[in-house]
């Protein structure tokens, strides 16, 4: 009798079990996501972040008053709106109530203040400051209102802002300091910051005070992984859920693996050789030589060859969906018997030395060794001789916001704010950040006349001569759009959307 009452009792168990079983849904949810990407930080303090590599880590941590949607266009974040006056010079911000750091304490008007003074404080040496710089005065209404006075009318504001002023919690690092908010971080975004190994990983998990949607998982982890066919071998093996920048050789295999998918996007991205034309009697000075050294150089060979096809020619300083972008300004084409020409009219019929060509040594940048030699290959055939030098990222990241004396550097730019205003003045006027060229005073001229033209038809007109004159009288070396590859496992669903290249990770989803 007792055996039969264990084997009912058993077989109860069993079949709530099953029912229980059928009652959950097939795809559950994973509660970690796991990331290989090719560079580590350089800093955890937002405003100290100079390249790109570290933006994965500010767009996941910390917010600004306004963010990027998908789809390109700015959404409200930590302000809820703005209102501009009549004359474009005063802006004021209504704030969204609610908002905690991570820490704990409150999100208010003083933050932002706070915030704007530090970037643009000397001590902090945020590159980001030079673009701020027509903020001429910040005032606090109120714990969620605060009003922005310019200096002049300013039609790309908002979105210099989105991706300059990242906000911290002024009370935070009052008490604690600027070396221990690195070491410890804290913002408002959708993940908190857990820890750090330096070349090895991050990690971060989702903050459930959050003010906005929260993530579907608990746990988000970056590997620092340089090696590209390392980040695919562990996508493969199932270690990591999205690998960035996979090798472009290795696409159509990973399409044929049923346990994975490939995602491209096209970045806004343009890869070009900055030349440096600051030395006095230096043969880069002359417009004929940095035309002849676009015309010199084989676009097409290099993206088919090299990247298998994966990136698009550019004609000017200015990518297709940014404001200035003109079809009609076609590419440099492959010339070199007009390099040679343009030479020799500069007095330069037998070439010259170049100096060095740096760029950073990581294989962050698929095929960057390679594309780099053969641009030195193609400038030695018209007699221009350049020195390849690969550093650490960190040390060219110093080498070329310092103008260190070389002759060209590799160099990427993301059109961050989708309008080319702020990049202008920080790479291309002179003086700015970036800047290596001060031979063309229409274009400085140019670029400071940008700020005051509010109306987007008119805007567009503007810049579109502009990098007209920019195709014209090169201050670089135009190479090409890139278009970046992910490799995914084939239950992550993520749609970051063209463009938007700094794996913002918030609206990611993953099932077992």
């Amino acid at each position: 009798m007792l055996a039969r009452s264990r084997f009912w009792a058993v077989w109860a168990l069993l079949v709530v079990s099953l029912l229980i079983s059928a009652a959950v849904p097939a795809r559950v949810l994973a509660d970690s996501l796991r990331v290989a990407i090719g560079e580590d930080l350089e800093s955890t303090d937002p405003q100290r972040i100079r390249g790109a590599a570290s933006r994965f880590f500010q767009v996941n941590v910390f917010e600004s008053l306004y963010r990027r949607e998908a789809d390109g266009q700015l959404a409200p974040a930590l302000a809820t709106r703005s209102r501009m006056s009549p004359d474009g010079r005063r802006v004021e911000f209504t704030l969204r109530r609610g908002v905690r750091f991570h820490d704990g304490g409150p999100f208010t008007a003083r933050d932002v203040k706070f915030s704007l003074d530090r970037a643009r404080d000397p001590s902090i040496g945020a590159p980001g400051a030079a673009a701020l710089r027509n903020i001429v005065a910040v005032e606090v209404l109120g714990p969620y209102r605060v009003v922005f006075t310019l200096g002049k009318p300013d039609a790309a504001f908002l979105s210099t802002l989105e991706y300059r002023l990242s906000i911290v919690p002024e009370q935070y690092i009052r008490r604690v300091g600027d070396d221990e908010f690195a070491r410890r971080p804290v913002g408002t975004g959708p993940f908190r910051f857990i820890s750090r190994s330096v070349n090895e990983e991050v990690r971060l998990e989702r903050f459930d005070s959050y003010w906005g949607s929260k993530p579907s998982f608990r746990t988000l982890v970056f590997r620092i992984v340089p090696e590209p066919a390392s980040r695919e071998a562990l996508l493969e093996r199932g270690d990591v859920d999205i690998a960035a920048d996979l090798p472009f050789e290795d696409v159509d295999a990973i399409r044929k693996n049923p346990a994975l998918k490939v995602m491209t996007l096209r970045t806004n991205e343009r890869t070009f050789i900055k030349i440096n034309a600051l030395h006095p009697h230096s043969p880069l000075d002359d417009t004929r030589v940095r035309q002849a050294l676009n015309y010199a150089i084989d676009k097409r060979a290099i993206i088919d060859g090299l990247l298998n096809g994966f990136a698009v020619e550019t004609a000017s300083g200015v990518t297709q969906g940014i404001a200035g972008y003109d079809p009609s300004v076609k590419p440099y084409p492959y010339d070199p018997a007009k390099a040679k020409t343009l030479l020799a009219q500069a007095g330069f019929a037998a070439g010259f030395d170049g100096g060095e060509l740096l760029f950073p040594g990581t294989d962050r940048v698929p095929k960057l060794k390679d594309v780099m030699e053969a641009v030195a290959a193609f400038w030695s055939d018209v007699g221009v001789t350049v020195r390849l030098h690969a550093v650490e990222y960190s040390a060219w990241l110093a080498a070329v916001s310092r103008h260190r004396a070389y002759g060209f550097a590799w160099m990427v730019r993301h059109e961050t704010t989708w309008d080319p205003e702020e990049r202008l003045l920080a790479h291309d006027r002179c003086g700015g950040f970036y800047s290596l060229f001060c031979a063309n005073p229409e274009m400085d001229r140019m670029i400071d006349g940008a700020a005051v033209l509010l109306d987007p038809r008119a805007r567009q007109a503007y810049f579109r001569r502009f990098f007209r004159l920019f195709h014209d009288d090169p201050p670089e070396v135009f190479l090409y759009e890139t278009v970046q590859v992910y490799g995914l496992r084939r239950a992550v669903q993520w749609h970051p959307g063209d463009g938007n290249v700094f794996l913002d990770l918030s609206s990611a989803r993953i099932g077992k």
